[in-house]
């Protein structure tokens, strides 16, 4: 019998794959394979089964967890590979009989070959490991304990990905790859390198116009969601698509980048939010200061988080002279969320590092982050944002900046080992609301329906999001009055649409 991990948790027996069907039975073993044959404390086994709020006799409710693991293990002749420690629990198996272990092994494999320069046996390599996959990692695991672990395997994954597709290029093979990368670009629009693998590929299969067009897809796509230009060598591959070299300021020298400033523009009809504007005002950095000021806006979807900190950021602009900066890490949509690998590539670029031609361990480019603010009076405000592991690599190291971040979940880690500060949202007033509806459409409609604006108030709880979306039925024609956005909401069950 073998464990998989790398993709849905299973068991493998001859080549059959098994679901592992109970819920903790699977976190446990998910858990226990990603350190097989290390003892993993019993704390760190009920952070993954239960997060923050473990039953009242925890240590009891996991050892019974393990017991049941071990019943799910019994037809198999493997129950006694849980085994217990003083602190902890161990999964005794052999690396190569996890998925994971011969996927790193594989990885070992390739790197030796790079060393010493056999091509063929590098590429072998890097396919027999992708080989192992099945899809994403810890697939149907849903412990947030285990969120760093699963974004640290997929993007080693991803970077296998990449050095496969520059192997394959590079033996005139890149015709092959124009569908898988047609996907990875759609799946991982901010990662520069898939695109520049895939407008390779299209000019390998003589197919210039697709490669122009999807450099320029690529380039809008990074100055309208991240505010930055394509790096160097999706600039030298379009010079090159365009018949001449690629062109540096200066003499050959690259120009110093410009001056960050890429908050968004003002909210309209913004109002109310009084109090929150004062707290984050407080929370600006101090003379002395010897870390960056960090803010957690939080909230439930459309109370107003990047509203309030789009209106707030804009007041202050001016006492960040070094850059604003504003990225969005998609964190409530799972097809775009950002990694902190893609996450710190981005601020690395904003800040003028330029991109990474090569894979580069997460601390180093954390590292990069450091060094490149400091000294420096920065504003990065973090938006969207799921877990604290997307936010701890983009923290400068020095005093004078700060870090805004808003995100719907707690990211408790941020307040202890960082002391962020707590920005929680309320729902508007009743008072505030009405002024939001009277602020997108005038006075004169909402004075004209008195009765329907309070009820639209009412049914709208103070959400900003769900005002507006009422208001924009009105203004746009879609609804003539205030009582028929009433009526079209209430009769769609539901504040907003999609």
């Amino acid at each position: 019998m073998r464990i998989a991990i790398l993709g849905p948790v299973s068991l493998v027996v001859g080549d059959e794959a098994r679901t592992v069907r109970a819920t903790n039975s699977r976190t446990l073993l998910a858990q226990l394979s990603l350190r097989a044959g290390r003892t993993v404390p019993t704390s760190e086994l009920t952070t993954a089964l239960w997060g923050f709020e473990p039953p009242a006799h925890a240590r009891r409710a996991t050892q019974l967890a393990v017991t049941r693991l071990r019943s799910v293990l019994a037809p198999f002749g493997a129950r006694g590979l849980v085994r217990t420690r003083a602190d902890g629990y161990l999964l005794d198996i052999a690396p190569h009989d996890v998925d994971l272990g011969a996927f790193e092994e594989e990885l070992r494999t390739a790197a030796a070959a790079r060393a010493a320069r056999d091509a063929g046996a590098e590429l072998r390599a890097l396919e027999g490991a992708l080989g192992l996959w099945r899809g994403d990692a810890l697939a149907d695991v849903h412990a947030q304990a285990l969120t760093a672990d699963r974004h640290r395997l997929d993007e080693q994954r991803l970077q296998a990905v990449e050095r496969r597709n520059d192997l394959l290029l590079a033996s005139g093979r890149g015709a092959e790859l124009l569908a898988d990368l047609g996907e990875l670009t759609a799946r991982h629009p901010a990662r520069e390198r898939f695109w520049a693998q895939y407008v390779r590929a299209l000019r390998s299969a003589r197919r210039r116009s697709e490669a122009l067009e999807a450099y320029e897809t690529v380039r809008r796509r990074l100055v309208r969601e991240l505010g930055v230009a394509p790096g160097p060598e999706l600039r030298a591959l379009h010079a090159e698509l365009l018949g001449g070299p690629a062109r540096e300021a200066g003499a050959g020298r690259p120009a110093t980048p410009p001056v960050p400033r890429q908050l968004p523009g003002a909210v309209p009809g913004f109002v109310g939010r009084a109090g929150d504007v004062a707290r984050l005002d407080a929370l600006l950095p101090r003379p002395g200061a010897t870390g960056p000021a960090v803010a957690v806006v939080t909230g439930g979807h459309g109370i107003g988080k990047t509203s309030l900190v789009r209106h707030w950021a804009r007041r202050v602009a001016d006492d960040f002279p070094d850059g604003q900066l504003w990225i969005s890490l998609h964190g409530s949509d799972d097809r775009r969320t950002l990694t902190a690998d893609e996450a710190t590539g981005w601020l690395v670029r904003a800040l003028g590092g330029g991109p990474c031609d090569r894979p580069v361990p997460l601390d180093e480019r954390a590292a990069l982050v450091r060094s490149l603010a400091d000294g420096r009076r920065l504003l990065i405000v973090v938006d969207d944002v799921r877990y604290e592991e997307q936010v701890a690599p983009l923290l400068p190291g020095t005093g004078g900046s700060m870090v805004v971040v808003t995100g719907r979940a707690p990211l408790l880690g941020l307040f202890t080992r960082h002391g962020a500060a707590s920005v929680p949202l309320a729902p508007l007033t009743a008072a505030e609301a009405r002024a939001l509806l009277a602020r997108r459409l005038g006075t004169a409609p909402v004075a004209a329906e008195p009765l329907a604006a309070d009820a639209l108030v009412a049914r709208c709880a103070g959400l900003p999001l769900a005002l507006a979306d009422a208001a924009g039925r009105v203004s746009s024609g879609r609804c003539g009055t205030l009582r028929d956005a009433l009526d079209e909401i209430s009769g769609d069950g539901c504040l907003t649409r999609p």
